[in-house]
């Protein structure tokens, strides 16, 4: 389980963020993206959401989730409430916000489960 769950961190920091101008050109506009990941693969439970302001970008997570764990990732607006943890990060620049929903994580830090994730590589 600890993999899948750094693999949630990895996939967090992979994101990119952009800003999207609205009709009028005056003001910007944050258009939030997420992808809510839920896996239950019988030892393997997971529950996480990412979110950014690329689109192109959480939905490639979304992706990649499902090609490793059929309909695992769900496409949408925002993260669902409730979460024990919430880490935002910026990696190269890229902002990115991270939801953990598993209660063994709660007491572990944003900068642990980063470091966590840099160890394999990401």
């Amino acid at each position: 389980m600890k993999k899948v769950v750094l693999a949630s961190v990895f996939v967090a920091a992979a994101l990119f963020t952009a800003c999207e101008e609205d009709s009028s050109g005056t003001a910007p506009t944050v258009k939030k993206y997420s992808c809510d990941i839920n896996i239950d693969a019988g030892i393997i439970a997971l529950r996480t959401c990412v979110e950014a302001e690329d689109q192109v970008k959480v939905n490639s997570i979304c992706d990649g989730v499902n090609a490793l764990f059929s309909d695992a990732g769900k496409a949408g607006s925002e993260c669902p409430g409730k979460s024990v943890k919430k880490c935002d990060g910026e990696k190269d620049g890229i902002s990115y916000t991270a939801y953990f929903y598993d209660e063994s994580l709660a007491e572990q830090s944003c900068d642990d489960l980063a470091a966590q994730a840099s160890s394999f590589g990401f």
